[in-house]
């Protein structure tokens, strides 16, 4: 029995009031298995803009494509600067092939550069990525390598002195405050970090990401001094697979005068992670920061998966530093997969 989805006649257009049931049913179809809720936060609670979504239709007005960008804050040459990310490229598998996908990113491109954005970016699995560089104008920044550290081998170190620094953990919701964002946003601008392409993030961003995502149960481990001020925070999650249960950091902010309390911050949520069981600790980590060496000194190294990350270019002038991943500051959190 022929489908009716084949051979229907295929038009593109922005994303309309009432189009969220067959988006999830093309979201289904096609391996993914998105709730409405989980679609709604992603799609439509990001405090940085709404995405930008994208949809291929047949006639009797069914989903068979899909391509959304999220609207990003980052910092390009001390600058704040708005661009795209692009999450949930989809197609149906019954009209699998490249027309699809290259009318939706034709699409895709032209509302971006109307928003202003001068490139996208993007972590896109081992199946699409070949494609985007193929056949659609996708460069490589390059592979991020994921750093792991097995806990079972773990020594904590042993205390150089007294410190007056208290570890605070907040299960969930984590709700952020206004000292959160000031603390990323310092860091942004300060030392390596300033030469560096990194996401700004407020606390209603951290508080939409971390503490309204609808199905991941984030902790947030605090640095603060006996009076409470805030030196420094880590966003941790848990995760399994193979069998093995994984404990990620997945996203910091450090006073920058307060840089030191970054390792006894790892090491505490080290600690709690062995107390959860937890057999592998795992993070993302930029060059040429003194956090990416502290965790070095920690034991932690570049074992672990490999993220693709990729530059999609839109206006005619090349920001260079974009499309080098040493050049950029990513935590996992920056990664919808986290």
């Amino acid at each position: 029995m022929t489908s009716p989805l084949v051979g229907s006649a295929i038009q593109y257009r922005s994303l309309q009031p009432g189009d969220e049931p067959a988006v999830l049913r093309l979201l289904r179809a096609s391996g993914y298995a998105p709730d409405e809720r989980s679609w709604r936060w992603m799609n439509r609670g990001c405090p940085q803009g709404e995405t930008l979504v994208e949809l291929a239709v047949t006639e009797e007005g069914e989903a068979v494509g899909h391509y959304s960008i999220w609207p990003r804050q980052v910092r390009l040459n001390g600058v704040p600067t708005r661009i795209g990310m692009a999450i949930h490229a989809v197609v149906h598998p019954e009209h699998r092939g490249l027309s699809v996908l290259q009318g939706l990113l034709q699409r895709v491109l032209l509302r971006c550069r109307e928003e202003g954005m001068p490139f996208l970016y993007a972590f896109p699995n081992d199946r699409v990525w070949l494609v985007y560089l193929k056949f659609f104008q996708w460069q490589a920044a390059g592979e991020i390598a994921a750093w792991e550290l097995p806990l079972e081998r773990w020594k904590e170190p042993a205390a150089t002195g007294a410190t007056a620094t208290r570890w605070v953990l907040r299960d969930p919701p984590v709700f952020f405050e206004e000292a959160h964002g000031r603390i990323h946003q310092a860091m942004l601008e300060s030392g390596p970090f300033a030469s560096k392409v990194g996401a700004i993030k407020d606390s209603s961003w951290l508080t939409w990401r971390y503490a309204k995502h609808p199905h991941v149960n984030y902790q947030l481990l605090e640095a603060r001094s006996p009076a409470g001020e805030l030196a420094g925070y880590l966003v941790l999650k848990r995760y399994e697979k193979d069998g093995v249960r994984y404990g990620h950091l997945i996203d910091f902010g450090i006073d920058p005068s307060r840089a030191d309390c970054f390792s006894g911050l790892v090491r505490a949520a080290l600690r709690e992670f062995r107390t959860q069981g937890v057999q592998v600790a795992s993070c993302w980590a930029s060059d040429g920061l003194p956090m990416t060496a502290i965790l070095e000194q920690l034991g932690f190294r570049r074992t672990g998966f490999t993220t693709h990350m990729g530059i999609r270019q839109i206006e005619p002038e090349k920001p260079e530093e974009a499309f080098m991943l040493n050049r950029w500051h990513v935590a996992m959190g920056d990664s919808d997969a986290f």
